[in-house]
């Protein structure tokens, strides 16, 4: 297809993927009158509301219970995990965490304890970077 020779005696052998690349499969001609531009999206609810509205939906989401499963229970883990290895990795800290972890139980208390995580890495990181520079 591309004008070179066969590496190998197995490439060779190989059946040929140009039948793949065509506008056909078997006997079937594969479909062209596909959608090349999607239109405007509609303007989202929140644009349309009260800015009280819009606290009141931020706050049900904020109360609203975490799933028992799925994956923001792996987030979850991260998080945790994150705080674990900046806090040096003792069994304090592992105690401390688990038991912080035990208490979410809402969006809200993710959201929050995702914000502490955030700020403790972002000064780990400070912290890194300052004793990275050679002082003059």
């Amino acid at each position: 297809m591309f004008g070179t020779a066969h590496l190998t005696d197995r490439d060779q052998a190989a059946k040929s993927l140009k039948p793949l690349l065509t506008l056909t499969f078997g006997n079937k001609t594969v479909r062209t009158n596909c959608v090349t531009t999607l239109p405007n999206p509609v303007r989202p609810l929140s644009n349309n509301i009260s800015e009280t509205e819009h606290a009141a939906r931020l706050e049900r989401v904020r109360t609203r219970p975490l799933p028992t499963r799925g994956n923001i229970h792996g987030f979850l883990q991260i998080m945790a995990k994150t705080e674990y290895e900046i806090r040096g990795k003792t069994p304090e800290a592992r105690t401390e965490i688990l038991e912080r972890v035990k208490l979410i139980k809402t969006f809200g208390d993710l959201q929050e304890y995702n914000r502490q995580v955030k700020t403790l890495r972002a000064n780990w990181r400070a912290a890194q970077a300052a004793k990275a520079v050679p002082e003059a």
